[in-house]
């Protein structure tokens, strides 16, 4: 058996949910405060809106002192937000190691994400090393609207630990960001709404009856009359003018 592995037994989840996730146990941190490190999470974005994703990532800082393992626990509300999968291809909700350095040695156990709202994550080095960098990245998405937080857990069994020579815990500071959640419909309380007037109905209108011509003969005879007068004058007139001619023909035969 490898001798790290008597002087730094490692423990490790049993399945996906928050009942068999790690339980880290106590590790002495030693009382020499000038070597404290740091754990701190940022987020690009805390005022969000339901729907909204949240990139977050978690930063190790040992202030030049070497560890050979850390183990992680980010605590977040999950009424409030998910944890969007990053493996698909591992059993559970998993978030991603950015560290090129530490591993996580399954993905399964060391890597969890639990219904109850617990990140946990476990990777080690061969080697003692100092950090000062970003080791965890994971998006987050809301899922109802409320104040909340995530932060990191450095108190209790399960609390962050950063593992140095020989076992002994470094101590650390972490931190909570604070994350405001809007409902995504929201009203502009300066834009009046402009009530609908309602239809009214179309009463249907009478049916109009056709109108039928008169062509009764009276109607016309007003019409009639200064034609007829006037055909009788050109008949009189052709005849009297016949008459006058007779007349002369009459007159030239008699002696």
């Amino acid at each position: 058996m490898d001798i790290k592995e008597l002087i730094i037994p490692k423990i490790s989840a049993q399945a996906v949910d928050a009942l068999s996730q790690p339980t880290f146990g106590p590790i002495d941190t030693g009382t020499n405060s000038s070597q404290a490190g740091s754990v701190l999470i940022s987020a690009d974005n805390t005022n969000v809106e339901v729907g909204d994703i949240v990139n977050v990532t978690i930063s190790i800082n040992t202030n030049g002192t070497p560890i050979s393992e850390y183990r992680l626990t980010i605590d977040f509300d999950a009424t409030k937000f998910t944890v969007i999968d990053t493996d698909t291809e591992s059993e559970g909700t998993q978030v991603t190691l950015v560290d090129p350095v530490f591993v996580i040695e399954s993905q399964e156990e060391d890597n969890t994400v639990s219904s109850l709202g617990r990140i946990r994550v476990i990777a080690v080095s061969e080697e003692q090393l100092s950090l000062n960098r970003n080791v965890i990245e994971f998006q987050l998405q809301a899922q109802a609207p409320g104040l909340t937080a995530v932060r990191v857990i450095s108190e209790g069994e399960e609390s962050t630990q950063l593992i140095r020579e020989a076992g002994v815990g470094l101590s650390y500071t972490g931190n909570e960001v604070s994350m405001t959640i809007q409902s995504d419909t929201v009203v502009d309380p300066g834009t009046p709404t402009t009530p609908t007037t309602p239809t009214t109905p179309t009463t249907p209108g009478t049916p109009v009856t056709p109108s039928i011509p008169d062509t009764a003969i009276g109607d016309y005879i007003p019409q009639f009359v200064p034609m007829l007068f006037g055909i009788f004058l050109l008949v009189l007139g052709a005849s009297l003018l016949r008459k006058r001619e007779e007349v002369k023909k009459l007159d030239k035969r008699l002696p």
